[in-house]
């Protein structure tokens, strides 16, 4: 699967996951699930450019018969949580698609990003090469998957909305559904990221020897004010992690061990 270069604002993640959920449900063909989605006939130019991105990114397939299947198991349809996280975990395995590219430049980003307050401000510092040939409201649809993916959030500036850093809610569907660590055993920081990256490849942009930049550092922070995991630091270890340093909460910007709770 991948997030195709086709994608626009128009292909919002709850309708791909509605097609792909009846598609999972029941073998239905493509004029069925068309008529079960669309309202009326003005809902359907938006529809076939959702259902068109869905084929070309690989989440539903038409057999021979013209009957729609999903790319999912019953369990990723289960619920959108379930689905997205399905998605993830495969769709960056692809490194040479825009989407993966821009999630990278994205994440590899400093805080002051938040203060494009719209697709519009944002498309005009993202760096022109990964436009070639992509139309420039390719951005409106990032920003939706981007929040719909996990790793970012739409907040209120004014009179729009900025895309924020969030990535505690991919990383906790990581420790959710992947169980990579033994919950209340600390493990070295290494080995943490270590399996984070091997699990989740994009974060490796995020990561530069033992320095963590501020999008991963920011969802690690969530996660240990949460008490879904404890970042530890100890004063006699030979590899030490540094976070982007945080004024608010200091002991954190060091660490050593991290904690599943």
């Amino acid at each position: 699967m991948k997030i195709h270069d086709s994608l626009r604002q128009e292909c919002m993640p709850e309708m791909v996951y509605s097609i792909c959920k009846l598609a999972g449900s029941k073998v239905y063909d493509k004029d069925e699930i068309k008529r079960l989605i669309t309202l009326n006939s003005s809902e359907l130019q938006t529809y076939n450019k959702v259902y068109r991105f869905a084929i070309e990114s690989g989440f539903i397939i038409e057999n021979a018969d013209n009957k729609v299947i999903a790319n999912f198991t019953d369990k990723e349809l289960a619920n959108f949580k379930n689905f997205r996280y399905a998605i993830f975990m495969d769709i960056f395995k692809n490194s040479n698609t825009v989407f993966t590219e821009l999630a990278k430049w994205y994440l590899s980003q400093e805080t002051d990003i938040f203060t494009n307050k719209s697709a519009q401000e944002l498309s005009v510092v993202i760096p022109d090469y990964m436009f070639a040939g992509i139309e420039k409201d390719y951005v409106l649809g990032f920003r939706f998957w981007a929040v719909a993916l996990g790793f970012a959030m739409l907040q209120k500036a004014g009179s729009g909305s900025t895309l924020v850093f969030a990535t505690n809610q991919i990383l906790q569907d990581w420790l959710t559904f992947a169980k990579p660590l033994k919950k209340r055993k600390a493990v070295l920081a290494k080995e943490f990221f270590d399996k984070l990256v091997n699990d989740c490849p994009l974060f490796g942009s995020c990561i530069n020897e033992n320095n963590i930049n501020s999008a991963l550092s920011m969802g690690l922070r969530v996660l240990h004010l949460n008490e879904v995991i404890e970042l530890k630091y100890t004063t006699d270890s030979g590899d030490i992690w540094h976070l982007t340093n945080s004024i608010s909460n200091p002991k954190t910007n060091n660490i050593t061990e991290i904690i599943v709770r």
